[in-house]
């Protein structure tokens, strides 16, 4: 989502860009709930070791939030 809204084409700048102006906590917030939409489609399926991975990462995703905010 930041590479179609930045003039930057690295993801690397990117994420740079987003800690040093504060709104990477934001970014992997939003992330965490686009993954919720994935888990319950996966669920639906009858995928749950999908499910799984996906809710791990949301969990890894929370984590990584928590370290990272200022």
């Amino acid at each position: 989502m930041t590479l179609v809204l930045s003039e930057n084409n690295s993801i690397v700048i990117n994420i740079k860009n987003a800690y040093q102006e504060g709104v990477i906590g934001k970014l992997i917030s939003l992330g965490a709930i686009l993954n919720l939409i994935v888990f319950y489609f996966f669920l639906n399926k009858k995928q749950d070791l999908r499910a799984k991975g996906v809710l791990f990462t949301t969990i890894i995703l929370a984590i990584l939030t928590l370290i990272l905010k200022p």
